[in-house]
């Protein structure tokens, strides 16, 4: 009998270089993070049979137990911030139900000893489009954004910032790229240390219970 040929294969964009990567997880073994919600009964684990690529994805729902507007549900992880202050972030992503869920947040927050800088895209699946946290900390419109997402199909999701001058540089989804470069976020008094934390943020509109999984999250600085 022979033997049986297998072939690996890659998809770019998905899977990590190997340079300059800050964070990489499939969700395959262990779930990592701090996680919190409002109420009793959210939910954050690796979810079998439920991967883009792989068994496995990243399951995020919040409480059932009297679903209200704004319930949300967190999943924190710490990272690092590179000399160069650029990072990337990539994931793969599906929202259950875009009725259901208001924004699925990557939101950065950079801490120093004054104050707290942060940035960050917002996936807005009830209104169908991007936004953004602006230099006043408000979520804000990404023009040109809308008509963006459909429920039960994963999507190609990326965002490109500056960690350090806390700015933007683009985003995108599937084969619809946006540029942020004229943007900022909010920026405290002091210049940002060397290390903050990716919050990973899904929120509810209060008809139900939100839900989404995430695979492939990668953090480069390309």
């Amino acid at each position: 009998m022979g033997k049986e040929y297998i072939r690996e294969i890659f998809q770019t964009g998905l899977t990590p270089s190997g340079q300059n990567q800050i964070l990489y997880d499939n969700f395959e073994d262990a779930l990592f993070g701090a996680q919190t919600g409002n109420g009793s009964d959210w939910l954050i684990e690796l979810q079998a049979a439920s991967g883009y690529m792989g068994n496995k994805s990243l399951y995020m729902q919040t409480k059932s137990t009297t679903p209200a507007l704004n319930d949300w549900v967190s999943l924190r992880r710490q990272i690092f911030i590179p000399s160069s202050g650029i990072v990337k972030l990539t994931a793969i992503v599906k929202i259950d139900s875009l009725a259901n869920a208001k924004q699925l947040n990557f939101h950065y927050l950079i801490a120093d000893q004054i104050a707290e800088h942060d940035l960050g895209v917002v996936l807005r699946p009830n209104t169908a489009d991007l936004a953004y946290y602006n230099n006043i900390h408000v979520v804000t419109q990404i023009p040109g954004s809308s008509h963006i997402f459909s429920a039960g199909y994963f999507f190609y999701f990326s965002f490109v910032v500056d960690l350090i001058n806390i700015t933007y540089r683009s985003a995108q989804i599937n084969s619809r790229l946006f540029d942020l470069s004229t943007l900022t976020g909010f920026k405290g008094e002091e210049d940002p240390g060397t290390s903050g934390y990716l919050d990973i943020r899904l929120l509810s509109t209060g008809a139900d219970v939100a839900t989404c999984h995430i695979d492939q999250l990668s953090l480069v600085a390309p």
